[in-house]
């Protein structure tokens, strides 16, 4: 499961504040727990605003994964480009305008 956390702001102002959890998606299936495993909690968070925080997005998303570099690595990678399409997603409600960011591109662990 993937733990994630939404924050639309305007004006300093709260506008909708959001966490909850979603299916982790395919990708993530070989993190599954090995018998033994030490696990590791992998975070990020994405934020972007406009004209000193006049609009702001934040989208933070968290997972369980194997302590193994590989695997921390490959979490954080594919949280990062999660977190990037929806802060994205996010600002494009705020403002239609606004070009998005870049979203990285997937990985295989």
């Amino acid at each position: 499961m993937i733990e994630w956390r939404r924050v639309y702001e305007k004006d300093g102002a709260i506008l909708d504040a959001q966490e909850g959890y979603m299916a982790a998606p395919d990708a993530f299936s070989n993190m599954a727990a090995q018998p033994g495993t030490t696990r590791a909690r992998v975070s990020t968070t994405v934020s972007r605003s406009l004209q000193y925080g006049e609009v702001k997005v934040s989208f933070t998303l968290s997972v369980d994964c194997p302590q193994e570099k590989q695997w921390m690595d490959y979490a954080s990678r594919e949280l990062f480009s999660q977190a990037v399409s929806y802060v994205n997603s996010g600002m494009g409600l705020l403002v239609p305008d606004l070009p998005p960011l870049n979203v990285p591109p997937r990985t295989t662990p």
